[in-house]
């Protein structure tokens, strides 16, 4: 099962780094973590550039980054289409300001092992104070 993370960020780098540190903290990682930069203008984009380099634990990095600002829909529509392009059987959708819990994806695996895939096509997450639950 390949889990594939999209996060969209516009001029919220503060939020957005919170954001990435929760998904480096996860106990169990997303296979593909996809943040799309939704042309930015406050440093984001170049944050970014460092960040995709850096060492991670446990996902692959994937950045796109927009020649304008889309809007949320916008983003998630460009995140989305590369998250299928690489054949994820779930996929993860959340703005920068949603920083899921570190065991938010344990949780979602053990989930999805114990539940036949066919019964299932969307599962939502409760957020609550900016922390992403499965539940």
């Amino acid at each position: 099962m390949k889990i594939a993370a999209v996060v969209v960020t516009f001029n919220r780098l503060e939020k957005l780094k919170i954001c990435l540190n929760a998904f480096d903290n996860q106990k169990k990682h997303p296979d593909y973590l996809i943040v799309v930069d939704n042309a930015s203008t406050d440093g984001t984009h170049e944050w970014l550039m460092s960040w995709l380099y850096e060492r991670t634990k446990g996902c692959k990095k994937i950045l796109l980054t927009g020649k304008k600002n889309r809007g949320g829909s916008g983003g998630f529509y460009i995140g989305l289409k590369k998250a299928l392009s690489l054949d994820a059987d779930w996929i993860y959708a959340a703005d920068d300001d949603a920083y899921p819990a570190e065991n938010a994806f344990a949780e979602f695996y053990a989930f999805c092992s114990s539940h036949p895939f066919d019964d299932y096509a969307a599962i939502a997450a409760a957020v609550t104070d900016h922390v992403c639950v499965v539940r």
